[in-house]
């Protein structure tokens, strides 16, 4: 499929041929092709699609870009679209709709799968219960394989069977039969003789990045959720832990950055600049103490020995903003992945080992470089560049490592508070550093 020529359909509104020539494709690369196109174009080809297709099509597209094209979408087209979709993919695109929009749509769909999103809709978007498929097939421990397995054929869900649960009388999650386990079993044996009692699940309010983080240690294919009693309310698999890690790891790494919003359109310069601006005011801010600090030291080194210094000042800052972002991104990707617990003053022990070994090469090379480039007492100059770059670097490594942990422990993202506030606390650190060194050098030679 030819991007181009989609697009030269697009401007001759030739809709209907884009939707005959989109219906064979996977709604993935529909929602690839769709995504090239503005919100209008979007709404216009999704109108021509069948309604199956359409609805998969709006699911698979980009949070950022379903919102714009949500407002495009009149209620009836967005119902005959949403009532295609399993329960869990409905709720994530109402979420997103207006509000006049969205209760139009729930009043237009049958009243027991507008029951159902509505249950959903009360959950936080991040949650557990904000992800989970209540479709699923829950038997009692007395059914047999063979009735099981009949009402497995039976059961209305687009999403893929991997468990079948096991309840109580009182829906109570009791255990779990892997499909693979129970086609190879005789049809005639009760569920509870064959069943895995050891389940890991979760509750509805569960972070996402924590279901993910279970998924992936377990190897499961799905986890269950289940309330504060342990009664069964609905499953989340594996596609849409998937797409929970890829939402994670991509809004840790823009956050680190200090970007806020991740899904920047082009067609909104001036929103994503204002999502830029906060931390970069703080790296403004920053960087006009550091200016501060350079006027401050000017007076007590004079101004003949601040012309001596200050061209090594951009090697001391930019060092330990590396060194502390280093630290800084090793600590909150351990911390995300469960790999860092309650051992934190372990790792900041190893990241200032590890800086230690850095900062003794790096500070020996500086002192080598300003032995050959300073004209004025070379070797004093050589001694302070390499003493504070290596000072930076220990402290540097120490802050980077420190600061994710200490925002975990009050209750502040690691990812948005560390990785801006560390490059610039550091590099102001490490201007005080190297000229404070220079005034106790110079005030020791006399």
């Amino acid at each position: 499929m030819d991007k181009s020529r989609i697009e030269s359909l697009a401007r001759q509104h030739d809709y209907s041929q884009i939707a005959e020539e989109l219906t064979s494709l996977h709604p993935a690369d529909i929602a690839e092709f769709l995504e090239h196109l503005d919100s209008k174009d979007q709404a216009a080809i999704l109108r021509e699609l069948d309604a199956s297709a359409g609805g998969d099509a709006l699911s698979e597209l980009d949070s950022e870009d379903r919102e714009e094209l949500l407002e495009e979408i009149d209620p009836a087209q967005l119902t005959r679209l949403v009532k295609t979709l399993p329960a869990d993919d409905a709720t994530d695109i109402l979420s997103e709709a207006p509000d006049d929009k969205k209760d139009k749509v729930l009043h237009n769909l049958s009243p027991e799968d507008s029951a159902e999103i509505k249950e959903l809709l009360k959950y936080e978007d991040d949650s557990a219960s904000g992800i989970m498929d209540p479709e699923l097939l829950a038997v009692q421990e007395i059914w047999s394989v063979g009735q099981t397995l009949d009402a497995l054929k039976v059961l209305d869900t687009d999403e893929p069977i991997y468990y079948v649960y096991v309840v109580d009388y009182l829906n109570r999650l009791v255990g779990f039969v892997s499909l693979q386990n129970l086609i190879k079993e005789d049809d005639s044996r009760p569920v509870g003789s064959i069943m895995d009692r050891h389940v890991i699940s979760v509750q509805p309010d569960t972070d996402q990045e924590e279901v993910a983080q279970l998924v992936q240690k377990y190897d499961l294919m799905a986890i269950p959720v289940v309330d504060k009693d342990g009664k069964l309310k609905g499953r989340i698999t594996v596609d849409d832990i998937i797409d929970v890690i890829e939402q994670e790891t991509t809004e840790d790494f823009f956050r680190l950055a200090g970007v806020l919003r991740w899904g920047e359109d082009t067609r909104s310069m001036f929103r994503t600049a204002m999502q830029r601006l906060p931390w970069l005011i703080v790296a403004l801010i920053g960087s006009l103490v550091g200016a501060a600090f350079q006027k401050f030291y000017s007076v007590k080194l004079g101004a003949d020995y601040f012309t001596v210094f200050v061209p090594f000042v951009v090697v001391i800052a930019a060092m330990g903003g590396n060194i502390g972002i280093q630290s800084c991104t090793t600590v909150v990707r351990g911390l995300a992945t469960g790999d860092i617990d309650d051992n934190i003053l372990g790792v900041v022990v190893k990241q200032v080992w590890i800086a230690t070994i850095v900062g003794i090469v790096c500070a020996v090379i500086a002192a080598m470089a300003a032995l050959f480039i300073s004209k004025t007492n070379p070797i004093l100059v050589s001694c302070v560049v390499g003493l504070s770059l290596f000072c930076a670097t220990l402290i540097a490594a120490s802050a980077g490592a420190l600061a994710p942990a200490i925002c975990k422990k009050i209750g502040i993202d690691p990812t948005a508070a560390s990785g801006p506030f560390v490059t610039v606390s550091i590099d102001v650190i490490g201007i005080a550093i190297y000229f404070t060194i220079a005034i106790i050098s110079l005030n020791f030679i006399g």
